[in-house]
């Protein structure tokens, strides 16, 4: 079905609603530094600007060797490997018929499991995500189950980003909030000629009315937005779509990104050694000046200096060639102020497992109380098990099921959870050399307060060498070891907050 272009504003589903507007700041500088170094490089001066005199070949220079020490994606994995330290388990109650599908959960060959985990990831890094539960479009038609089943239909869950969030509307339902309406940015790359291919923009619009739920599907053409199809989502009273939370959430689709800080301190630390490396280029290369060369002639003048191991210069009597170094005395304070964002870094990662506090508990009754565990990180696997429970409800109806079941999610973080003191006292023994982070975030990725194999002597080499796990820079670019304690920490979370035997799975 076509049919003319929409051109009101507000009858155009691709226009955002003010939420999703307010919203688009701080997920954009997330999604940049996530996306890491050749990304910021690409965004030029959204995030390293020039400075007033600064030519653009020297600009252009200096953003080719910059580098995005990338704590937060690190950061990121991290947390997310605590919560899927422990595979999420489906309980007794879901049905086999839902079980079996989660081995192929989006019927393109994803396990839950790894579903899952790359929608914690995208919770973390947005504030919040999406999980669609969608059914294969019969040409718009409810069928009766026999003929869908013979067709082979079947639910399937689609992880929607909060980028591609355009707009909603909600109700109250008996005191809940629901949604009401929900227009969802759907974009694929279809073939083009024999060899080619085009991005496509769809825009697809759920809207509940009567207790029955309608979609339309739009795609957009240059400017101009042509309806293509609509129908009725079968089975399903509400909109089959369950938010995912985070510590961030504010109201339903509403969210921070529970690590903004830490992006915006890592765009701080991109600056801060953009700076530093463009300082170092500089101390290592020394002018040559020559002092009186105006008692030359002007034909000396004009000449071109040649500078070399086989070459020479003859000056008048009174002249002077020499050559002149900076001092790079600057260089140690922007060293430490780069160690300063690393540790600053290392803490608002740590603020994810950090218990609130509440004045009227001990702290040994806080650790009593497990079971009410209110770090962010917690409420962040509260918020995801939440979400598959209601899309398993979802997906029971799509297979004509009573109900889905329910699904557990390992928040059990008693040893990894820290009150606000040891998360203090974690902080000051890194920042002042007595503890390096690679061994604190040992401690963090074993669930204990040190690791097994820590050794007190090979910590006491590390302190006495003042690497404290940093990299060794090579001698002749002594000022260049910059990175700091943070780096080689963040650079093992990979590893080093993994689980023995746990997933290996992209962002």
């Amino acid at each position: 079905m076509t049919g003319p272009a929409l051109t009101p504003d507000e009858e155009r589903p691709d226009k955002p609603n003010a939420d999703a507007k307010a919203q688009e700041p701080a997920l954009a500088l997330c999604r940049d530094v996530s996306r890491g170094t050749l990304h910021l490089r690409d965004q030029g001066r959204t995030y390293l600007f020039q400075a007033p005199g600064e030519i653009n070949a020297d600009y252009d220079i200096r953003l080719s060797r910059s580098v995005l020490f990338n704590a937060f994606a690190r950061t990121i994995k991290g947390l997310a490997g605590m919560v899927f330290r422990r595979d999420p388990v489906l309980e007794d109650d879901v049905p086999a018929k839902i079980a079996g599908d989660y081995e192929n959960i989006d019927l393109a060959g994803t396990h839950g499991d790894v579903f899952l985990r790359r929608l914690c990831e995208d919770s973390l890094e947005a504030g919040h995500a999406l999980i669609l539960v969608d059914y294969p479009d019969l040409g718009g038609r409810v069928l009766p189950r026999d003929i869908e089943a013979s067709l082979g239909a079947r639910p399937y869950w689609v992880h929607i980003k909060k980028d591609d969030i355009v707009s909603w509307r909600t109700e109250n339902v008996a005191g809940r909030t629901m949604l009401a309406q929900i227009v969802i940015r759907e974009a694929s790359m279809e073939p083009k000629g024999k060899y080619g291919e085009a991005k496509v923009e769809r825009y697809r619009a759920f809207t509940r009315e009567d207790g029955a739920v309608r979609f339309d599907v739009y795609r957009k053409v240059d400017d101009k937005i042509i309806p293509e199809r609509s129908g009725i989502v079968a089975n399903q009273e509400r909109i089959p779509i369950a938010e995912v939370t985070t510590s961030g959430r504010r109201r339903l689709l509403v969210s921070d990104p529970p690590l903004l800080d830490l992006a915006t301190i890592n765009v701080a630390h991109y600056q801060t050694l953009s700076d530093q490396l463009n300082a170092l280029h500089k101390a290592n290369s020394p002018i040559l000046v020559i002092v009186g060369r105006e008692m030359m002639s002007q034909e000396a003048q004009g000449e071109k200096v040649v500078v070399g191991p086989s070459w020479g210069l003859d000056l008048p009597q009174g002249a002077d060639a020499k050559y002149i170094e900076p001092t790079g005395a600057a260089l140690g304070a922007s060293r430490t102020q780069l160690q300063d964002f690393e540790t600053q870094m290392a803490r608002l990662g740590l603020s994810m497992l950090q218990q609130e506090t509440r004045a009227a508990e001990t702290a040994e009754a806080k650790r009593i109380d497990k079971s009410e565990g209110d770090s962010a990180l917690s409420v962040t696997a509260r918020g995801l098990q939440d979400a598959i429970e209601l899309a398993l409800e979802f997906h029971a109806r799509h297979r004509g099921l009573p109900e889905g079941g329910s699904v557990t999610i390992n928040r059990d973080f008693e040893e990894l959870e820290l009150t606000p003191d040891e998360v203090r006292m974690y902080s000051e023994l890194v920042s002042s050399g007595q503890l390096s982070l690679d061994t604190m975030y040992a401690m963090l990725a074993r669930g204990e307060r040190l690791p097994e194999d820590f050794d007190p002597e090979a910590e006491k080499d590390k302190i006495a060498a003042g690497d404290m796990g940093r990299p060794q820079a090579p001698a002749a670019q002594g000022d260049a070891a910059m990175m700091g304690a943070g780096a080689s920490a963040m650079a093992a979370t990979d590893s080093a907050m993994m689980p023995a035997g746990g997933m290996n799975v992209g962002a």
